[in-house]
């Protein structure tokens, strides 16, 4: 009876890791972009240390071949050019290059790059997946690190979404939480200025 119960558990396990990989890749196969994608972004950061939370804002761009674009346009204006060699910082005084692997901005940007490419693999080679919940209306993931540099980073990160990445719920590693929220999705070719940024990190 015990050896029942056991093959019945695994029956199960088996079963719903099937449903599981199967509504991962549903949803992958909706958000998954071939051309350029463009939205706005607000991002809220709450630090144990503060009362408010800091925000800024601006317009994000993601390109599959060329990578992920930051342009911030509150409280100051800059760039972050995210590419899978380089993440280049500009402003109108300086510019600079940041080591990937230490940059919260570079893990997010191949976050969203993983889930806008489709590629499965890469993320589930980067994150452990712990929840799907795929409804005709919207969709979450809920993600806990497997890679060494993002378990530096991060202890959870939760995405959802409707045919675009609406929201990334991120809990840090410093106790603190970090919102970013989409909108206004559009595809249109990229400006000379988009180019001329993604040219930068090349």
């Amino acid at each position: 009876m015990k050896k029942f119960f056991v093959l019945m558990n695994l029956v199960m396990l088996s079963l719903f890791s099937f449903s599981y990989a199967d509504d991962l890749t549903d949803i992958l196969d909706i958000i998954s972009v071939k051309n350029n994608v463009q939205a706005d972004f607000i991002q809220e950061k709450k630090l144990s240390q503060l009362n408010k939370p800091m925000i800024s804002s601006g317009r994000f761009v993601y390109n599959p071949q060329k990578g992920i674009l930051w342009e911030m346009q509150k409280p100051v204006v800059a760039d972050i050019v995210i590419t899978d060699k380089k993440l280049i910082q500009k402003t109108n005084r300086s510019q600079s290059e940041i080591n990937l692997k230490n940059s919260p901005y570079a893990s997010i940007a191949s976050l969203t790059s993983q889930l806008m490419s489709g590629n499965k693999k890469a993320l589930t080679d980067s994150f452990i997946v712990q929840e799907v919940t795929n409804n005709p209306n919207a969709w979450k993931i809920i993600l806990t690190p497997k890679d060494s540099n993002l378990k530096n980073l991060f202890n959870k990160i939760q995405v959802s979404g409707q045919n675009y990445i609406n929201r990334i719920d991120i809990e840090d590693k410093n106790q603190s939480n970090t919102l970013i929220k989409f909108s206004h999705h559009q595809s249109q070719p990229l400006t000379s200025r988009e180019n001329e940024l993604f040219q930068m990190a090349q």
